[in-house]
């Protein structure tokens, strides 16, 4: 009876042997294939992150480019205006300096 005992025990554990292999080769298996296409998702998500990162810097050097304009234009206008400021300023001394010698010419000598 022990003999048979050891015998089916041997064959038991044989059998859990190898339906331990099966299963762990199974998970090999599904850990292979879910690697895989966790890799692939990782790598599309990647190229979107690329393009949407390619698209944004371009829209970025874009705005960039237009804004520096508008600030070239703005800083070219007020350069004229202070050479405008800078003529007037110039008018008006002249001006005064006119005023005064026209106002010593006329006035009464004391």
């Amino acid at each position: 009876l022990n003999a048979r005992i050891d015998e089916l025990n041997a064959s038991l554990n044989a059998r859990i042997d190898e339906l331990n292999a099966s299963l762990n080769a199974r998970i090999d298996e599904l850990n292979a294939s879910l690697n895989a296409r966790i890799d692939e998702l990782n790598a599309s998500l990647n190229a979107r992150i690329d393009d949407v990162n390619t698209s944004l810097n371009a829209r970025i050097d874009d705005v960039n480019t237009s804004l520096n304009a508008r600030i070239d234009d703005v800083n070219a206008r007020i350069d004229d205006m202070n050479a405008r400021i800078d003529d007037l300023q110039e008018d008006v001394r002249e001006l005064r300096a006119l005023l005064i010698d026209t106002i010593k010419r006329i006035a009464p000598a004391d």
